[in-house]
C-alpha cells in the first residue's frame, strides 16, 4: 500500500501521521483490505514505530488501527475489546452487534501471528505498554487505545484468537507494570477503568507469580480494603457507577492472593 510509505517518520510529521491512520482504520473495517495491509512487507513495523514515537495522539491513532485489526467486530461498533458478544439481544441492549464472522477470526488470528513473531515478541509488547509506564500517564484516548490493544490479544473474548504463549507473555509484560498498571484502575474514563478492571482479572487467573507486582503494589496503598469498601458500601449512582470494578478486583486479590 502507498499508504504506508507516509509513515516513515512519524515522529517528525505527527499530523500527517494521524492522517494515513486514520485512512488506514478506515480501510482496516473491510477483512480484504485489512488482509492486504497485513500482507504489506512494512505495514506493522511502521504502525510500531508509531507507538513509539512519543506523540500522544500517533500512539492513539496506531493503537486504534491494532484494535481494527486485532478485535475486528467490536472495532467496527465502537465497543470495547473486552465486550462479550451475542448472535442477538433485546431492543435497547447494549449487546447490540454480532459474533465474529469467521472473515473476523482468521484475520484477528493472523495479526497477531505476523504483529508478534517469537524473535519481536517481547521488544513489541514493551513498546506497546511503555507509554502506560510514563510517571505521568497518556491523554484518555491514548490510554483506552492501548488497553484496548491489550485486551484483544489477552482478555476474554478477544484471547479466544491469541497463541496461549502470546497471551501469557502480554499478561506477564502488563502485570510488570505494577504500580502503574492498578492506577488505572481510578482512572477517571470509566472505559478505560473497566479495562484496567477486567485485565487485572485476566492477570489475576493467569497465576499469583504473574500477579505478584500487581498485587504488592495496591497493598502499598491500602488498596484493598478502599475497594472492599466500596463494594459493601457503596449505594444509589454511585454504585451503578463503580460496583462492579471493585468487586472484580477484590475477586483478583482472591484469585492471586
Amino acid at each position: 500500500m502507498v499508504l504506508i510509505q507516509h509513515l516513515c517518520c512519524p515522529s517528525a510529521y505527527p499530523p500527517q501521521a494521524v492522517a494515513v491512520l486514520h485512512c488506514l482504520q478506515r480501510l482496516a473495517s473491510h477483512p480484504h483490505m485489512a488482509e492486504q495491509l497485513l500482507a504489506a512487507p512494512t505495514a506493522l513495523a511502521r504502525v510500531w514505530a508509531c507507538l513509539a514515537c512519543g506523540s500522544d495522539h500517533v500512539v492513539a491513532e496506531g493503537a486504534r488501527l491494532l484494535v481494527r485489526l486485532f478485535a475486528p467486530a467490536p472495532a467496527r461498533h465502537g465497543a470495547a475489546a473486552w465486550r462479550l458478544l451475542r448472535t442477538a439481544s433485546p431492543l435497547g441492549s447494549e449487546d447490540f452487534y454480532l459474533t465474529n464472522s469467521r472473515e473476523d477470526t482468521s484475520l484477528a488470528r493472523n495479526a497477531k501471528l505476523l504483529a508478534f513473531p517469537p524473535a519481536l515478541q517481547a521488544e513489541r509488547l514493551s513498546v506497546l505498554l511503555q507509554p502506560l509506564a510514563r510517571p505521568s500517564l497518556p491523554s484518555h484516548l491514548t490510554s483506552m487505545a492501548l488497553l484496548e490493544v491489550v485486551a484483544a490479544i489477552a482478555v476474554d473474548p478477544g484471547a479466544r484468537t491469541t497463541d496461549s504463549s502470546l497471551q501469557d507473555a502480554c499478561l506477564r509484560a502488563a502485570a510488570a507494570l505494577g504500580r502503574p498498571l492498578f492506577t488505572l484502575f481510578s482512572h477517571p474514563a470509566a472505559r478505560v477503568a473497566d479495562g484496567a478492571a477486567v485485565l487485572m482479572r485476566a492477570i489475576a487467573e493467569c497465576g499469583s507469580a504473574a500477579a505478584a507486582p500487581m498485587r504488592d503494589a495496591a497493598l502499598r496503598e491500602g488498596a484493598v480494603l478502599h475497594h472492599l469498601q466500596l463494594a459493601l458500601f457503596a449505594s444509589g449512582e454511585h454504585q451503578t457507577a463503580v460496583h462492579l470494578r471493585p468487586q472484580s478486583v477484590l475477586h483478583s486479590w482472591l484469585l492471586c492472593g
